[in-house]
């Protein structure tokens, strides 16, 4: 099982683009979320874009609900709503983002799944001018970045 997990903080955008690929086991997708808060690298009034590809994850309804209780726990306390465009590709994964929507509208958090970067941009009304994710050639004006590799 091998996974890459990135995070991308574009404050010129006030967004966190995550990058993920494989199969990224849950309790490391709750422990990023965690810490991405706890270390200060989310600020209140940032949205969330997921890439998410060649995802070979399979989460259960409980793992999604157990995701929502640590993102309600963690973002919750910042006291504002949060969106977050996932782009999913694969129609497994598309199904299980269409019930995470749901799982969070119970919460702070818009979720939304996409199936293209381009509909997730519109949605989070990010200018086609501006290059994001995989799309940007450079780390230009990116404040952090940080990358988790890892075998389960």
């Amino acid at each position: 099982m091998t996974y890459s997990l990135s995070i991308e903080i574009r404050n010129d955008l006030n967004l966190a683009i995550w990058r993920v690929t494989g199969n990224v086991p849950m309790s490391v997708m709750m422990a990023r979320t965690r810490v991405y808060v706890r270390e200060g690298s989310y600020r209140p009034g940032m949205n969330l874009l997921s890439i998410n590809k060649n995802i070979t994850s399979s989460y259960t309804g409980q793992d999604l609900d157990d995701l929502m209780s640590v993102i309600s726990a963690t973002y919750g306390p910042l006291g504002h709503d949060i969106l977050c465009a996932s782009v999913l590709t694969d129609d497994l994964q598309f199904g299980l983002g269409r019930m995470f929507q749901v799982t969070a509208a119970r919460s702070a958090l818009t979720f939304k799944p996409f199936r293209t970067v381009a509909q997730a941009r519109e949605w989070l009304e990010i200018a086609d001018e501006i290059v994001i994710g995989e799309d940007r050639p450079d780390h230009g004006d990116i404040c952090a970045e940080e990358a988790f590799h890892g075998t389960g």
